[in-house]
């Protein structure tokens, strides 16, 4: 259950980790090695929304639409049905370790520009360590449910651990844009995860008899529609604006990339 659960956290987690190395660290290296202030509260303003903006909906999607989605994907041969109902549960409980986990990528390259690894990696022992200790004793209790909370505890302590690191040695800064967007991108978020949950009860309830086919499409349909529904709401509370985004990806040579 543990493991099918972890399969599907990985995806969000692994397109966020790339976003993240791939923009964060080579920018704020080199906002730090040339001493600009302003260049390095920009790159930390831009990662932080961007972690948020793409960990927040993943994670209220997968509670929301994790049992469908893991039914779709897994059940099938001696993957019975109180299999579903056991790794759903699991995947709620990862998912909610989701935006712990995307925190920790987006303040270790902070450390990393500075020629610290050792803070990022005790973080990362530290959450072991409770995740370890907290899975032996949930265990007991709550079978894999309690392994499941155990993980996201772990997750939470890691990325608490940076933050305290983080304020205590250099502090952590964001600008006025990044205040005025991130209370934006969790109410855009907030709102498709409602929306999301009531279209989904109304849908997928009544259709539960469906074929495997029809259920699989109303499920991309759903997903489709929620991942539309979100930029659609970014747009409208002012989060992002299209041209931008547009100038942006023309403005990113070959070079940049390399570099």
């Amino acid at each position: 259950w543990l493991y099918f659960a972890n399969r599907l956290i990985e995806l969000p987690l692994g397109i966020v980790g790339v976003a993240m190395g791939t923009v964060l660290v080579p920018e704020l290296t080199r906002a730090l090695r040339g001493g600009d202030q302003k260049s390095m509260m920009h790159a930390e303003s831009r990662g932080l929304e961007l972690a948020v903006g793409l960990a927040l909906p993943a994670t209220l999607g997968l509670i929301v639409l994790g049992e469908p989605v893991v039914r779709m994907l897994f059940e099938h041969g001696l993957f019975s049905a109180a299999d579903s109902a056991a790794t759903a549960q699991a995947l709620m409980l990862l998912a909610l370790a989701l935006p712990a986990h995307v925190l920790v990528k987006a303040l270790s390259p902070a450390f990393f520009a500075r020629d610290d690894t050792l803070t990022p990696l005790l973080a990362t022992f530290a959450g072991f360590a409770v995740a370890i200790v907290l899975a032996v004793v949930f265990d007991r209790w709550f079978g894999a449910g309690g392994i499941a909370a155990s993980i996201a505890l772990g997750a939470w302590s890691s990325a608490l651990a940076l933050i305290r690191r983080g304020a205590a040695t250099f502090g952590f800064s964001i600008d006025a844009a990044a205040r005025r967007r991130l209370p934006r991108i969790v109410a855009a978020a907030l709102a498709m995860g409602g929306l999301l949950w009531l279209t989904a009860t109304l849908v997928l309830a009544p259709a539960a008899t469906a074929q495997g086919a029809a259920q699989a499409v109303l499920l991309v349909m759903l997903i489709s529609g929620g991942i539309a529904l979100y930029g659609l709401l970014l747009a409208l509370f002012g989060v992002i604006r299209w041209g931008d985004a547009v100038i942006a990806i023309r403005q990113t040579s070959a070079s940049d990339l390399r570099d």
